[in-house]
């Protein structure tokens, strides 16, 4: 991701006008100082900083079409960082799910690992479900450029992975088209020997939620006190690096998990059970 660059001079004005309606819209709110001065401050950054630019359009609509609520929602704190990871609504702002601060996770797991492990060649594991954002709450301006519309679980894979490999690990993603559980991950990550995973999905939540959940090379999540040691590292983010997938299976650094694996898996749960003779009864089932 390119480096921090502040707007032009000529934008000054216009942007002090539209922070200036921010100021009016939020402070019509029940909200606290604080709150608002924090959805401002950040308001600010994400308008200024190059970094954003493709989110500048979307946050402007946000604005013109008076979506305070949305707004403060949005950008009054960052997506917090807790059990494994980051999980919440997709759409614009540090308080949401996009690939800005799901790559704000993955860079820090990746110093995690890199400060634990050292340099070399070590592997990770990157799954997804099958959820894609469509906006389905309303809360975006539709028929305004929107970076996060059409987004789905593979396209946060990838993302990960290019955020992993830039930092020089090996990528396993599941083949095109398919998705890996994530009982399926931890089983994959001992199989490998890989250092790590990271899932994404929102599991039982809405279907325009999203997250990413990191897991450890033993197939589970982060305990007391690594677990603090990765939060911290994700908050001292302040650049994410990221290697084009093109550029990444070139050098070797993504490969596709293999049959053979999530065979193994099915192998391993079958021989799991304790009365395979209960295998042949009957179940009705109803999504209802």
């Amino acid at each position: 991701m390119a480096a921090s660059e502040p707007v032009n001079s000529t934008d000054i004005d216009d942007l002090d006008a539209l922070l200036a309606q921010v100021r009016l819209g939020v402070g019509s709110m029940d909200v606290s100082d604080a709150v608002a001065a924090s959805t401002l401050t950040a308001l600010e950054h994400w308008l200024t900083d190059r970094t954003f630019r493709s989110y500048s359009p979307q946050i402007r609509a946000l604005i013109e079409h008076r979506r305070w609520a949305v707004l403060v929602d949005s950008f009054y704190r960052v997506l917090p960082f807790g059990t494994g990871g980051r999980r919440g609504r997709v759409g614009v702002g540090p308080n949401r799910f996009n690939p800005y601060t799901l790559g704000a996770s993955v860079q820090g797991h990746a110093t995690f690992l890199r400060r634990r492990l050292g340099e070399g060649a070590f592997r990770v594991v990157v799954a997804c479900d099958v959820r894609c954002f469509h906006n389905l709450r309303g809360e975006l301006v539709p028929d305004v450029m929107n970076p996060v519309l059409g987004l789905s679980s593979r396209d946060f894979a990838h993302i990960a992975a290019e955020v992993y490999t830039a930092a020089g690990f090996t990528v396993v993603l599941p083949p095109d088209g398919e998705v890996l559980s994530t009982p399926e991950l931890s089983f994959a990550i001992r199989a490998l020997d890989a250092v790590g995973g990271l899932q994404v999905s929102a599991s039982h939540n809405h279907p325009d939620d999203n997250g990413g959940k990191i897991y450890t090379a033993t197939g589970g999540q982060e305990v007391p006190p690594r677990d603090q040691e990765v939060a911290d590292e994700v908050a001292r983010v302040s650049y994410i690096d990221r290697m084009s997938l093109d550029r990444a299976r070139s050098a070797g650094l993504v490969e596709t998990l293999s049959d053979d694996v999530v065979d193994a898996y099915q192998r391993a749960v079958l021989a799991s059970g304790y009365d395979p003779d209960a295998r042949a009864g009957r179940f009705v089932f109803s999504a209802l």
